[in-house]
């Protein structure tokens, strides 16, 4: 599974499939392995999840995770929005 890379206080939508309903924990494959789902910040809709990445001083990594399947995850890696010049990325 794919690590993501997010900037802190983004806005972020992910897309799954009915059957993967998508969460996110800061454990390690969410509640399966004990942890509980984290819901600050998320809003669901049908089939899709929005989620506000927290600022990284507080929470620096979530996981995302199946609700029903175990082992279907990965890492979220919250960065802090740096400032500085260099213009904004351009779009490819």
């Amino acid at each position: 599974q794919k690590t993501l890379v997010v900037k802190a206080g983004g806005t972020y939508k992910f897309e799954y499939p009915s059957g993967h309903p998508f969460k996110f924990s800061t454990t390690v494959n969410g509640t399966h392995a004990g942890g509980s789902e984290y819901t600050t910040g998320v809003t669901i809709g049908s089939n899709e999840v929005t989620i506000v990445m927290p600022d990284s001083s507080s929470v620096t990594t979530l996981y995302y995770y199946c609700s029903i399947h175990s082992g279907m995850g990965g890492t979220i890696v919250i960065k802090e929005q740096t400032s500085g010049s260099g213009g904004g990325g351009g779009g490819y």
